[in-house]
């Protein structure tokens, strides 16, 4: 569908977080364009963009005023031309009746970004970040579900002062509220941000290595350029070995958890006071137990992910100078998201395994709580989510057709809101 346009309506950060190039003084004071501007570039964007997708780059949408406004202009435009369709955008953490007053205009088109980027005490101070409180962090979550919209949330590992509890506290209190998507993010080093240039930081003892930016690379006049970031993987408080694991579980959540893959599970543990955080948590330590074939594929992303961290620019620019190492990155064996990649890699050949091997740890999680379960309706559960989304990326006109003593379809579409018992009739589902 083309190149996704871009459009800011403001700049500067009212906030100073230590992490973000915005946090410095030169950005504290918010400079907003003219209305009319705005209104502007959004009527030609409508008329010219081939793709479905905008991208709203204001660091806090929704906290102002105007942004309602704005919304109201893309859904006058929505109303005539049927774009965009969907308008990503970062929404500020504060003024959250604001916010909700802009979703409830636009709908699923807009998503809400609950970013927190760490809920540790010890890690908002260091960085001088302050979150939306956790009471207003679970009104708005239920607000934004009521109005049938998804909601998203940042991570970034490992700020200073954040630990392994405390980003694993923070992933579980994330998944009990409902949040729909986690977006975990390695710490970057920006320049002119705090945290890069401000010497205070040194005691953190801060592990820097680089990367390539996944897809950022290319050749230009007949050389090879690789675009490179500067990241941290560990701290006074948090090892290498540490990241290593936490990204790990970081996997589990992508293939798993994120963009509801196994909604219908995570829903059927809840049923019994079993909360998703510990299947995510419980697959990525109980590894040893998985089908060799979803095995093998965790333990090569845990190599991926040590691989791809080099000690120096210059070592990077040195392994891709030669013809032979730069076409791993045309041919995207190397230079990817990591995350991305693999989650890829599950539902296009792996997909099945994955399921079986959560289906079983979630049964064993259940048994060793004492608790007993109709393994007849987790079977069910299991069958449904084959129907729906295994081999997704094959082309097949085939139709699946499933009977079960379950009606899970129905379940499903009624918010999962009473117990799966409530649905056991037969019934013959077409996929």
């Amino acid at each position: 569908h083309g190149f996704a346009p871009l459009i800011q309506t403001n700049r500067g950060c009212p906030f100073s977080c230590a992490y973000c190039c915005s946090g410095t003084r030169y950005y504290d004071k918010v400079n907003f364009f003219s209305i009319q501007r705005v209104k502007e570039e959004i009527g030609y964007l409508s008329r010219h963009a081939k793709s479905h997708f905008v991208h709203l780059h204001d660091d806090n949408f929704g906290m102002f005023d105007r942004d309602y406004y704005i919304c109201k202009i893309f859904k006058k435009v929505q109303n005539k031309n049927g774009w965009p369709v969907f308008i990503r955008a970062e929404t500020g953490k504060n003024s959250p009746d604001k916010i909700i007053k802009c979703m409830r205009l636009l709908g699923d088109s807009l998503l809400f970004s609950a970013s927190v980027q760490t809920m540790s005490r010890p890690a908002l101070e260091k960085i001088n970040r302050r979150n939306i409180a956790s009471e207003a962090l679970i009104s708005v979550q239920k607000e934004i579900k009521q109005l049938g919209c998804n909601t998203n949330s940042d991570l970034i590992l490992p700020l200073p002062g954040e630990t392994v509890k405390s980003h694993l506290a923070a992933i579980k209190v994330l998944m009990s509220i409902g949040i729909d998507h986690i977006s975990p993010y390695t710490t970057m080093l920006l320049t002119a941000s705090p945290l890069h240039e401000d010497g205070k930081f040194k005691k953190e003892r801060m592990m820097v290595k680089y990367r390539v930016i996944p897809r950022g690379f290319g050749i230009y006049e007949n050389k090879h350029v690789v675009e490179v970031e500067k990241v941290c993987v560990g701290t006074i408080n948090l090892s290498l070995d540490d990241y290593i694991f936490l990204r790990s579980v970081h996997f589990i959540i992508y293939s798993c958890y994120n963009g509801e893959t196994l909604k219908e599970l995570f829903s059927f543990l809840q049923s019994y006071s079993c909360q998703p955080f510990e299947l995510c948590y419980a697959m990525a330590t109980r590894i040893d137990s998985a089908p060799q074939r979803f095995r093998k594929i965790f333990e090569r992303f845990i190599v991926d992910t040590r691989k791809e961290l080099w000690g120096s620019e210059k070592d990077i620019f040195d392994y891709y100078a030669k013809d032979i190492n730069f076409k791993k990155l045309v041919h995207l064996h190397k230079g990817c998201n990591l995350l991305h990649r693999y989650r890829g890699i599950i539902f296009s050949s792996h997909f099945d395994t994955m399921i079986e091997y959560a289906f079983k740890t979630a049964l064993a999680i259940l048994s060793e709580k004492g608790i007993e379960c109709e393994v007849g309706a987790a079977e069910a559960i299991k069958s449904y989510i084959l129907g729906c989304k295994n081999r997704v990326l094959d082309l097949n006109n085939e139709d699946i057709i499933l009977e079960l003593p379950y009606d899970i379809h129905d379940w499903k579409l009624k918010g999962y809101n009473r117990p799966l018992e409530s649905y056991r009739w037969q019934v013959r589902v077409k996929f």
